[in-house]
C-alpha cells in the first residue's frame, strides 16, 4: 500500500507541479532501503548507492546512513561516501561558495518559517540520534533511526515543507503494515 501510494496518489503527483521536489529523493529513499533490507551484499551496495545519488538532489537523505550502516554492516559507509562524492561532483566544481549562495536564496524564498519550530541550535540532538542509528539491527529501526536524524535536522530549522513530510510516509507505511501483517 505504501509503495502504491508512493506511485499513484494525485496528491503527491501534483504538488511537483507547485515546486515540491521531493518525489525523486522519495523514491530513492524507498528504493534504495527496500534493497538494503535484503542485507545481502549485492542489493545493499545498489540501495545505499541510490540514496546516496540521491544526496546530489535532497542531502537530507544522508540522515539514513547511520542507520544503514547499523543494520546491513559499516562497509556500506564506504559506498555512500563514493557514491555521494560522485553525485556532488558537479557542485564542486562550481565551488563552495555557489553553493552556499544557493542556500542563502533558498533561504530567502521562505523568510518566515511555516512547518517547523525554527530551533536550528536544537538540530544538536541529530548527533546523538545518528550514533544510536549505529546500533539498529532490525529494518524497523533503521526507518525510525533515520527518520529521527532527518525529522531532527529538518524540523528544527526552517527548512521544513510538507512535502519533507510525504517522503517519510512511504518508508514508515512500510514499517507499519509489515508490523500489522506479522501480528494478524
Amino acid at each position: 500500500l505504501s509503495v502504491a501510494l508512493l506511485g499513484c496518489w494525485v496528491g503527491w503527483i501534483r504538488l511537483g507541479t507547485c515546486g515540491i521536489n521531493d518525489q525523486l529523493p522519495a523514491l530513492c529513499l524507498l528504493a534504495g532501503l527496500l534493497l538494503v533490507e535484503r542485507r545481502a551484499r549485492r542489493p545493499a551496495a545498489i540501495g545505499i548507492a541510490i540514496i546516496a545519488a540521491g544526496t546530489a538532489i535532497k542531502p537530507y537523505l544522508a540522515a539514513w546512513a547511520p542507520a544503514i550502516a547499523g543494520y546491513a554492516g559499516l562497509w556500506t559507509l564506504a559506498v555512500f561516501v563514493v557514491v555521494a562524492a560522485i553525485a556532488w561532483l558537479p557542485a564542486l566544481g562550481w565551488g563552495p561558495a555557489t553553493y552556499l549562495a544557493s542556500v542563502e536564496k533558498a533561504r530567502a524564498i521562505h523568510p518566515v518559517p511555516e512547518s517547523s519550530l525554527n530551533l536550528p541550535e536544537a538540530r544538536v540532538i541529530a548527533i546523538p540520534l545518528a550514533l544510536l542509528g549505529f546500533l539498529a539491527r532490525s529494518f524497523g529501526t533503521m526507518v525510525t533511526a533515520g527518520t529521527a536524524v532527518f525529522a531532527a535536522v529538518l524540523f528544527l530549522d526552517r527548512w521544513a515543507s510538507f512535502g519533507y513530510l510525504l517522503v517519510l510516509l512511504p518508508p514508515i507505511g512500510v514499517v507499519l503494515e509489515r508490523a500489522w501483517w506479522r501480528r494478524s
